[in-house]
């Protein structure tokens, strides 16, 4: 267990999805100590695995808005479609 800093906000920018779920739903649920949390993922299924060499590049979970929204307890949630080597997504950002 790492031990997290005294924070008035916290930052997870791209950075929930290459968690496993069960994990990465534990990581949101410390967050909740904290008055402000700022979150994006891709929403979806947007597979990805190793990026230039880097294994923990892989997305090890993929999340609908709604389940996102819940899970991180956002008051403010957005869907932003976006393009990337010809695919088009959305990616969520949730503040709470």
């Amino acid at each position: 267990t790492v031990d997290w800093p005294e924070a008035d906000l916290l930052i997870f920018g791209d950075v929930i999805e290459h968690i496993p779920k069960p994990d990465a739903l534990a990581v949101l649920e410390r967050t909740k100590r904290y008055p402000h949390v700022v979150v994006s993922l891709p929403l979806g299924d947007w597979p990805q695995g190793a990026w230039e060499g880097n294994p923990h590049e892989e997305h090890r979970s993929t999340w609908t808005f709604d389940e996102a929204r819940e899970a991180i307890g956002a008051q403010i949630a957005e869907a932003i479609p976006f393009h990337f080597e010809g695919r088009t997504a959305e990616i969520g950002i949730f503040i709470r």
